[in-house]
């Protein structure tokens, strides 16, 4: 099974501190300074989440009826939106790796959510179907669930910090093995593995909300 790759850690840098006054051209030079010196942070790639892992598990005696869902059939792709779709399949495909059928328990399918847009059907975006699938056969994580900003106001600190949150969920690398083989997806080119946790796991909220007050504690 595949791997998300992580970049190694760069080299530890430091900022001069804070401009003092209110100048905004002070403020300005200091936020191009920032992004000179944390380049790795800006250039639009998706971020990673050190030490953190998607691990699946499964409940007791429901491996039998895992195994009965099978693998999955490719759903259709929508009718003249073939070039959008395989676009959006691409993007999905940069977090996925090409397996075997015969080495999965089950497949999830990859469906197409689409919009109305001046009367013109348009794709959306796509989505796993785990819920048909494997979600009701998920070992529930016990989390408290929280705000960001209840969380970052215990820390009461004289400054917050921008954390970067885009991607959210896929910037979680899932634990190689078993936890890939059910996570896996059927799609019109075939049975793949995801590297990094995906939108529609029922334990994925318990799984982010455990790493960030981890993370921000």
């Amino acid at each position: 099974m595949g791997e998300a790759a992580v970049a190694p850690l760069p080299e530890r840098r430091k900022l001069p501190p804070l401009p003092e006054g209110d100048s905004q051209q002070e403020s300005e030079a200091y936020c191009r300074l920032i992004c000179e010196t944390y380049p790795e942070v800006f250039d639009g790639t998706k971020g990673c989440f050190r030490g953190a892992e998607a691990t699946m598990l499964i409940k007791e005696g429901h491996m039998d009826q895992l195994r009965r869902v099978g693998v999955r059939p490719p759903a259709k792709i929508p009718y003249g939106m073939e070039e959008q779709y395989e676009k959006a399949l691409d993007e999905l495909y940069e977090d996925l790796v090409p397996v075997n059928g015969y080495e999965l328990i089950t497949a999830s399918q990859v469906v197409p959510v689409c919009q109305v847009v001046d009367g013109k059907k348009k794709l959306k975006r796509l989505a796993i179907n785990y819920k048909s699938t494997i979600n009701e056969h998920l070992q529930d994580i016990p989390h408290i669930s929280t705000t960001c900003s209840e969380e970052l106001d215990k820390l009461k600190g004289e400054y917050r910090s921008c954390i970067d949150l885009k991607g959210a969920f896929k910037q979680i690398p899932v634990t190689p093995g078993f936890s890939q083989k059910v996570l896996a997806v059927v799609t019109p080119r075939g049975y793949a593995v995801p590297t990094r946790m995906q939108f529609g796991i029922k334990t994925a909220p318990a799984i982010w909300n455990s790493n960030m007050r981890k993370l921000i504690h």
